[in-house]
C-alpha cells in the first residue's frame, strides 16, 4: 500500500497535457506582471510587506551589478538567503535590473515547483489523478498570486518540493538521500523560519531507515545537510555574526511569545483557518487527512502503519502548522510552503482511497474526531465573522 509505484514513460497525449498545463499556469502568472498583488492578500494576513519586500531581497545582487560590491550599506539580504541572492545576480546579469526580472525569476520558481509536484505524485498516482491534482495546485489562488511576487517564500517552496521528489527517489536508490540532505539544508537556510522542514525531513528519513534497517540513507542525508551547513557557517554566519545578533534581537521582540501561556494562546488563535478561506476545499480535506493519519497509526500493528512518504508529508504539514502557529507575527506568506503539503496530503488520500473505503466506519469516526479537534481553531474564525 505504501510502496512507491514505478511507472513507464508517459504517452505523448499526457505529456502534451502537462505542457499545456504549464503554459496556462505561466500565462496566468505573467498577466499584468507589474501590477500590485490583490488587496485581499494583505487584508487577510494583516501584513503589507508584500508591497515592498521585492526590492529589499534583491538589494545585494543589484549592488553587485551597479557598484561592483555586494554590500554598500547596513541592509544585507545575504544573511537572509544567500542562494537566492546568487540567483538574482545571475538573472540581473543576463536580463538587466528591473522588477520584471525579479518577478520572472519567481514565476519560474513557481513553474518548476508545479513540475516537481507532478513528477512526484506521478510516482504513486495514475496519470489522470496526478494531472488533475497538479492542475488544482497550479491554479491555487494563493500559490498563484504569491508566485508573481519577488519573495523568499517562492524559492523556499521550490526547495521543499524538490525535497519531496528526492525523498521519493531515495525510496529505491541511495544517491538521492545525499541530494535530499543538501536540499533540506538549503530550504532551512532560504528562510530560517522554515528550519522545521529540515527537522521533519530528518525525522522521516530516520523513520524509513529504522523500518528498513537501511541506515546508510540516514548517513547520506546527514552528509548532504552538513555539506551545506558548514560552508554557510564559515562563509555567511561567522563574517556577519553581529548582523545576525541584531536581526535576531529585533525579530525576537516582534515574533517570539514571552511565555508558555502566550505560545498556547498563539497556537489556539492560529490564523491558518482564516487563510484557508482562500482555499476552502483543501481546508476540508485537511480534516480527512488527519483522520487518515490517525487510522494509519491505529492500524500499525496490523502492518498497515504509515510509510516513509506518509510520515514525510504529515510532519511537513504539522511542522508548518506548529512552527508558524506559535509565533506572534505570522502573515499569510509565512504559510506559503504549507500549501504544497496540503495538496500532497490530498494525493495520499487519493492513493489510499480503496484502503479508506474498506475501513469506512473507523475512518468516518476518526474524521468526526478530527473535525472536533479543529473546532477551537475554526471557532476563532466564527467569532471574528460574528464580530
Amino acid at each position: 500500500m505504501n510502496a512507491i509505484r514505478r511507472n513507464g514513460p508517459s504517452s505523448w497525449p499526457w505529456t502534451l497535457a502537462l505542457a499545456l498545463l504549464l503554459l496556462f499556469a505561466a500565462l496566468l502568472r505573467c498577466q499584468h506582471v507589474k501590477a500590485d498583488p490583490p488587496r485581499v492578500l494583505p487584508a487577510v494576513s494583516g501584513s503589507a510587506g508584500i508591497y515592498f519586500d521585492e526590492g529589499i531581497y534583491c538589494h545585494n545582487a543589484r549592488n553587485r551589478i551597479l557598484f561592483g560590491r555586494w554590500i554598500t550599506d547596513e541592509w544585507n539580504p545575504l544573511v537572509y538567503n544567500a542562494p537566492l541572492t546568487a540567483v538574482y545576480f545571475l538573472a540581473f546579469r543576463l536580463f538587466g535590473i528591473s522588477i520584471v526580472t525579479v518577478k520572472a525569476v519567481n514565476i519560474l520558481f513557481g513553474l518548476l515547483a508545479i513540475l516537481l509536484f507532478h513528477a512526484g505524485v506521478r510516482r504513486y498516482l495514475d496519470r489522470g489523478a496526478a494531472l488533475a491534482l497538479s492542475a488544482l495546485f497550479a491554479f491555487d489562488f494563493v500559490f498563484l498570486m504569491y508566485n508573481r511576487l519577488g519573495l523568499l517564500e517562492n524559492f523556499s517552496s521550490l526547495c521543499l518540493l524538490l525535497g519531496f521528489y528526492l525523498f521519493i527517489l531515495a525510496e529505491k536508490r541511495r544517491w538521492p538521500a545525499f541530494a535530499l540532505g543538501v536540499t533540506a539544508a538549503v530550504a532551512a537556510l532560504s528562510k530560517y523560519l522554515f528550519a522545521y522542514f529540515l527537522v521533519s525531513t530528518l525525522a522521516a528519513v530516520a523513520w524509513r531507515a529504522w523500518r528498513r534497517s537501511r541506515f546508510a540513507e540516514l548517513l547520506l542525508f546527514l552528509a548532504g545537510a552538513l555539506a551545506i551547513a558548514i560552508p554557510w557557517f564559515v562563509g555567511i554566519y561567522l563574517p556577519f555574526r553581529s548582523t545576525f545578533r541584531k536581526i535576531g534581537a529585533g525579530w525576537g521582540m516582534l515574533s517570539l511569545p514571552r511565555s508558555i501561556a502566550a505560545a498556547a494562546r498563539n497556537l489556539l488563535d492560529n490564523p491558518l483557518p482564516r487563510y484557508l478561506q482562500l482555499l476552502p476545499a483543501v481546508g476540508l480535506l485537511l480534516i480527512l487527512f488527519l483522520a487518515w493519519a490517525l487510522l494509519r497509526l491505529l492500524r500499525g500493528r496490523a502492518g498497515e502503519g504509515p510509510g516513509g512518504l506518509d510520515v514525510f508529508v504529515f510532519l511537513w504539514a504539522a511542522g508548518a502548522f506548529l512552527s508558524m502557529g506559535l509565533l506572534n507575527y505570522r502573515p499569510l506568506r509565512y504559510y506559503l510552503p504549507i500549501i504544497p503539503a496540503l495538496y500532497l496530503a490530498v494525493s495520499l488520500l487519493l492513493r489510499d482511497r480503496e484502503w479508506i473505503r474498506s475501513r469506512l466506519r473507523p475512518f468516518a469516526a476518526l474524521a468526526l474526531l478530527s473535525a472536533l479537534l479543529f473546532l477551537p481553531f475554526f471557532g476563532q474564525l466564527a467569532d471574528r465573522a460574528a464580530a
